[in-house]
């Protein structure tokens, strides 16, 4: 065991000092820990027994492992987060530690009579490794009650759509559709130096744009990008760009990377022009 190599993926390797977000399931995603309320100033989860013997339990987790310090924790009422900091090796690897975590409280559970699994699986672990994650972590894991008590209050901002329609092209959206209204309109151009496109869970900021109704997030479906508008628009403007540096163009494929982002910077020029002359 000592001359084990340091990898995340060989669990003996986390006896050594990390710092890990955990996230425990309830059994069936069904409410077992608590219900989620607003006391007048802020969301909270008011915990059930079930709770509560979450947190006796990471007292006894701490009393047995003093190598382990928590930095942050929240007991929702379908899940469990923790942000725990290994501060020197231990004996067990903290794999080895949760799981005999997540026993205490099965046992628990059962001399209040709950005699199901209490969790729905193994935790999922996430390794904190780069500068400005944990704080990021902890601030995620202080606000999920609020978070939670938001995706409540406006459901419908939360929720994706399958094939919106915008100006004739298909979309998967989630946000608020009204600002599709709004008259005053930017482009900004997509580089190709960005990230792979994709639709993602709003988050951070960005999440709390969605809670109060200034965020649309839009990902054009398979359809938009062949529409003839855009083809045609993003052809031309590949033809000139090729023309300017003296090269001649054939064409590309649809599915080529550089096709499709300038296909969306056409997307993107097409609804500017479109609430520039009152259309949207």
């Amino acid at each position: 065991m000592n001359n084990e190599a340091f990898t995340w993926l060989q669990p003996g390797a986390w006896r050594k000092p990390c710092i890990v977000h955990v996230t425990m399931v309830a059994n069936g995603r069904r409410p077992l820990f608590g219900s989620l309320a607003f006391n007048g100033k802020e969301a909270v989860v008011e915990k059930t027994p079930l709770g509560w013997v979450l947190v006796g339990e990471e007292r006894r987790m701490l009393e047995l492992c003093p190598e382990i310090r928590i930095l942050a924790d929240k007991v929702m009422p379908d899940h469990h987060h923790m942000v725990l900091q290994v501060q020197r090796s231990m004996s067990r690897s903290i794999r080895e530690v949760l799981r005999g975590y997540m026993q205490g409280c099965k046992a628990e559970a059962r001399g209040l009579g709950f005699k199901e699994n209490l969790y729905e699986g193994p935790p999922f672990y996430r390794v904190l490794t780069h500068k400005g994650q944990l704080h990021a972590m902890i601030e995620y894991v202080k606000a999920n009650a609020e978070r939670a008590w938001q995706r409540r209050l406006n459901p419908d901002l939360f929720r994706m759509h399958r094939q919106t329609a915008v100006w004739g092209l298909p979309f998967t959206s989630m946000g608020n559709h009204f600002l599709l209204e709004w008259p005053d309109r930017q482009l900004v151009e997509v580089s190709r130096s960005s990230t792979e496109e994709r639709f993602y869970k709003p988050g951070g900021v960005y999440f709390d744009a969605c809670s109060k109704g200034k965020l649309l997030l839009l990902e054009p479906e398979e359809q938009a990008f062949v529409h003839p508008d855009v083809r045609r628009a993003a052809e031309e403007t590949l033809r000139r760009k090729a023309e300017a540096k003296h090269l001649d163009y054939a064409g590309l494929p649809v599915e080529s990377r550089r096709y499709r982002f300038m296909a969306l910077n056409e997307m993107g020029r097409m609804m500017v022009d479109a609430g520039r002359e009152g259309r949207g």
